[in-house]
C-alpha cells in the first residue's frame, strides 16, 4: 500500500498529465490495479472528460467490486457520461446497496432512463422503494417515540 506522501506525488502527476486516445490503455491499467481510491477518483474524472467508451467494462468492473463500496460515487459519475441504459440492473443493485452517495445517483440515473427499464426492472425497483419508504417510516416513528419520550416538544 503507498504512503501518503507518495499518493499525494501520484495524485500531482496524474493531474498534469493528459489522458488522451493514446494513453487511455495506460491510465486503464492503472486505474484496473490501483487500489488508492484517491487515484481512481482523479482518473474517474479524466475518463468522463476524454469520452472514450472503451472506459465502460472498467468502470462496471470498479462498481462492481465489493471492496470499492465506499469509493464509487465518482465511478458513477463518469458512467452517466456514456450510455448506461445496457446497466440499469447494476444502478438497481448500487441503489439497492450503495452508501447514501452512490444510492442518489444510481435513483438519478434511474430516473433519466425509466422509459426504457424492463417490466422486471420496474417490479424490482418498486419494491425496493416501498421496502425503503418503510424503513424511512419506521425511523421517523422511532424518532418521534424518542422525542416525545424525552418531552422534546419537537415538531416533525
Amino acid at each position: 500500500m503507498l504512503n501518503e506522501k507518495q499518493i499525494h506525488e501520484i495524485e500531482d502527476a496524474l493531474e498534469k498529465v493528459e489522458l488522451t486516445e493514446d494513453t487511455l490503455p495506460f491510465f486503464l491499467y492503472i486505474f484496473e490495479t490501483c487500489n488508492e481510491p484517491f487515484i481512481t477518483n482523479i482518473l474517474a474524472y479524466k475518463f468522463e472528460d476524454l469520452k472514450d467508451d472503451r472506459v465502460i467494462p472498467y468502470l462496471i468492473k470498479h462498481l462492481q467490486n465489493i471492496k470499492t463500496y465506499m469509493y464509487r460515487g465518482n465511478v458513477l459519475s463518469a458512467l452517466r457520461e456514456f450510455d448506461y441504459r445496457p446497466y440499469a440492473d447494476l444502478l438497481i443493485n448500487l441503489f439497492a446497496t450503495g452508501n447514501y452517495e452512490v444510492s442518489i445517483k444510481a435513483a438519478s440515473m434511474l430516473l433519466d432512463i425509466k422509459d426504457q427499464l424492463t417490466s422486471k426492472q420496474k417490479e424490482a425497483l418498486e419494491k425496493l422503494i416501498k421496502e425503503r419508504t418503510e424503513i424511512l417510516n419506521d425511523s421517523i416513528e422511532y424518532f418521534t417515540d424518542v422525542s416525545t419520550d424525552l418531552d422534546l416538544n419537537m415538531e416533525l
